[in-house]
């Protein structure tokens, strides 16, 4: 009498899956990818698909006593074995630890030794801010050529932390 139970579960199960699985296809043929930031959802434009999933590669980090380190850092390549045409940065933001004015660069570097080749684009928090963002089109040079550099230009303010965040996608 247990086995008739122990196959209708197994079937129950095998559905689940199955119904999961078509639910998720349904997900990865959207045409657009949204963010959530403080600002609520904004379009980020179009997806990479990696291995039958939408991805939108986001880089985060944060600088603890940011006016202690260098001037400009190094925050990430635009490696072109994973991206051969460059990227396209879709959404930068900026986050304090309370309300100051603050402006953290984004640039585009190259060269060896490494210098700027053009701003990104310029994150500012008003005094009464802690946070900012700039979305898609409002991003002064969106693309990043191939194995070109992108850092991080730290202003001389005292403040504690800073978080930058930054969504792009593949050309």
């Amino acid at each position: 009498m247990r086995r008739p139970l122990v196959i209708s579960a197994l079937v129950l199960s095998i559905v689940a899956l199955v119904f999961s699985l078509q639910m998720g296809w349904q997900t990865v043929h959207t045409s657009e990818v949204v963010a959530q930031g403080m600002g609520g959802s904004q379009y980020m434009g179009p997806p990479s698909r990696a291995g039958g999933t939408i991805t939108n590669p986001q880089k985060e980090q944060t600088i603890f006593e940011p006016d202690s380190v260098n001037d400009e850092i190094a925050w990430f390549r635009a490696d072109a074995k994973n991206y051969p045409n460059g990227i396209k940065i879709v959404y930068v933001s900026i986050q304090l630890p309370g309300d100051a004015a603050y402006t953290m660069g984004i640039e585009e570097w190259s060269g060896d030794p490494p210098s700027s080749d053009n701003t990104i684009e310029n994150v500012s928090t008003g005094a009464s801010d802690n946070y900012a963002e700039v979305l898609d089109a409002d991003i002064d040079d969106q693309t990043v050529a191939a194995d070109k550099w992108v850092y991080l230009d730290i202003p001389d303010t005292d403040v504690d932390w800073v978080t930058v965040t930054c969504i792009y996608y593949g050309l």
